[in-house]
């Protein structure tokens, strides 16, 4: 009997570790590393290329430093139609600079004032604001009025210093006036002047919500503050306690603007927990918050993530899944209603969010929900995550990636002690593969999604330049992906074909194939036909495996030169010969620029006489 060909194409099935390699459909694969499937083509994934760093400004020397933080969030604030691009770590947030394409020290030294002292002034940029008490003395750079009028004495806000200007040191309650002009009175200070950083850990990850040109941010440890372009000042939820103006909210866990108001959840309020609250402002007004506005969900799980579908706020918690469902009530405006008591989530970070679905990490696997009920979603690699190192479940982040059709959640690998890699789900083919790739955080921008032909380093010839310039990511309408990492460093990804200079190491291993088994026979495997883009700098490795061996007993590399179909594909032929009940490949390299894109597999198969 001649050989026949076992035709393997249009691939979509992806990685399957449901069944046993054998059981496996044929264009599945065991594992699928660095690379994935898209519209039926395995293919390397791209790589990442630096896009800056976070730095911290010495607020009286004016100095830079990189003190290689984590990157804790990537987010981006609209000003009516002014796009900002923040960047937050442990302790300072920074500001990307279009013009010098770098990142800036938003930090500045503040002063939150009250009413009092004879308030009767509003102070403006360079005055020059003095102590009474302190003599202490600074210019001004800004000034966020969070209430009432400073003319008419009942202002209380925060004023904010410019760098290397202050000379002394502020103090609390003494009043604060203009240097130059004695009788022109700001306020009494509310507290010293202080840089008002913050003072998370490398998992307490910056949440931000943009409402009426405002930012909201919170990282879950630190007081609630709110970014401007006039600079970054702290919330104060004043709940009409004990009088005031004071701040009666710590912190909170998550911000949204949901039907005109902004609602807070998981909040701690006066230094008291309350993991089932949502909390919300007076309608179109956050400077308005009264003690009797929260509800409080009836169980004992945590909130622990959050996000919309449609107009609806859905609200995760550890076991259980809720909405919280708008009343149309002046008075209680909320109220909450279960979905489900069975499925939720363990990392606030990983959900991401469709207009018909929210996908998050459950306990055990990643758990999808429409609202109406939840389900899960990893059918096809059902013990995924128990290969990750569970004690790291709460780092994980996700990500939609829109042109590329998939969703990225990172994940620490059970030998490694944080996020070394990312799994990806393509949702439009439903097939898997994981990344290697070091994510602390994931964000977007839209401040460099054009590519500029000049702007390309001038000693690079355009030949080498691995990716296309009508590729999705260049293109208007899809913004800069980026990945921020532990070291303070945020990179560009799906760029080039480096990982900032490093190889990419891909593998795709195969199920065990044999098209006779049914019948009892074992199978010569002859030779693979492979269908490959054109392009003479590719090469990838072909391993051959028999059996159940774990060491492959030959290995060929296959140079993608020539060109038979209007010479953009060429079809390439592996010899291999061998006998046995199963026959296994994978296909490899690791190399910089070097991006193997795969077709069509093709094995010519033989019967080579019974199994037993």
């Amino acid at each position: 009997m001649s050989y026949q060909p076992y035709p393997i194409y249009n691939l979509g099935t992806g990685k399957v570790t449901s069944r046993d390699p054998w059981l496996l459909p044929k264009d599945a694969f065991e594992t699928l590393k660095n690379c994935h499937l898209q519209r039926g083509v395995l293919q390397k994934r791209q790589g990442y290329t630096e896009f800056g760093q976070i730095v911290h400004t010495d607020t009286a020397a004016g100095t830079d430093s990189n003190p290689a933080n984590a990157v804790m969030g990537i987010y981006n604030h609209y000003q009516d139609d002014v796009e900002a691009m923040l960047a937050m770590d442990t302790v300072r947030i920074n500001k990307f600079n279009s013009s010098t394409e770098a990142f800036e020290d938003i930090t500045r030294m503040k002063i939150h004032v009250k009413s009092g002292g004879g308030q009767n002034h509003l102070p403006s940029a360079d005055d020059v604001i003095e102590g009474v008490t302190s003599g202490a003395y600074a210019t001004v750079e800004a000034v966020i009025t969070d209430h009432g009028d400073f003319v008419a004495g009942t202002a209380d806000g925060t004023i904010i210093l410019k760098n290397t200007t202050v000379n002394g040191t502020f103090q609390d309650a003494e009043t604060l006036r203009d240097k130059n002009n004695v009788t022109d009175i700001f306020g009494v200070a509310d507290g010293a002047a202080s840089e008002q950083e913050f003072t998370g850990d490398d998992n307490n990850f910056f949440w931000f919500e943009n409402w009426k040109n405002v930012g909201y941010l919170t990282n879950s440890i630190d007081q609630i503050q709110k970014y401007t372009s006039t600079g970054l000042s702290r919330l104060y939820i004043d709940l009409d306690v004990e009088g005031g103006p004071d701040n009666d909210v710590n912190t909170c866990l998550l911000i949204f603007s949901y039907k005109g108001r902004l609602v807070i959840l998981q909040t701690t309020e006066r230094g008291e927990n309350h993991y089932q609250r949502a909390r919300w402002c007076e309608i179109d007004d956050p400077s308005t918050w009264k003690e009797a506005n929260y509800v409080d969900a009836p169980t004992e799980d945590w909130i622990m993530a959050a996000d919309y579908i449609g107009e609806d706020l859905i609200v995760w918690f550890e076991r259980s899944i809720w909405k919280l469902a708008y009343t149309g009530d002046a008075d209680l405006p909320f109220r909450w209603e279960k979905i489900v008591a069975t499925e939720g989530c363990y990392a606030t970070y990983s959900l991401v969010s469709f207009s018909d679905e929210i996908i998050g990490v459950g306990p055990t696997r990643l758990v999808g929900t429409d609202g109406r009920d939840a389900y899960g979603l990893d059918e096809k690699i059902p013990d995924e995550m128990l290969n990750w190192n569970q004690e790291t479940i709460d780092y994980c982040y996700g990500l939609v990636l829109e042109e590329e059709s998939q969703v990225w959640t990172s994940f620490a690998s059970s030998s490694a002690e944080l996020p070394d890699s990312a799994l990806v789900n393509n949702y439009e083919e439903d097939s898997w593969a994981v990344y290697e790739l070091p994510i602390h955080v994931l964000g977007y921008s839209s401040l460099e999604s054009d590519l500029i032909l000049d702007e390309i380093d001038a000693s690079i010839a355009l030949d080498d330049i691995d990716y296309s310039f009508d590729d999705k990511e260049l293109q208007a309408g899809y913004p800069t992906t980026l990945m921020g990492c532990r070291d303070g460093y945020i990179y560009q990804l799906n760029t080039g074909g480096d990982d900032n200079g490093s190889a990419i190491a891909f593998e795709a291993k195969s199920g065990r194939w044999n098209p006779f088994v049914e019948q009892g026979q074992k199978a010569r495997l002859g030779w693979i036909d492979f269908l490959v883009d054109a392009d003479e700098s590719v090469t990838f490795d072909v391993d051959f495996y028999l059996d159940t061996d774990s060491s492959s007993f030959k290995t060929v590399t296959v140079t993608c030169d020539g060109g038979d179909l209007d010479d953009s594909k060429v079809w390439k032929r592996v010899f291999c010969g061998a006998v046995g009940e199963f026959h296994r490949i994978k296909i490899s390299n690791s190399a910089t620029n070097n991006r193997p894109r795969i077709h069509a597999i093709i094995p010519y198969f033989d019967k080579a006489g019974r199994v037993f």
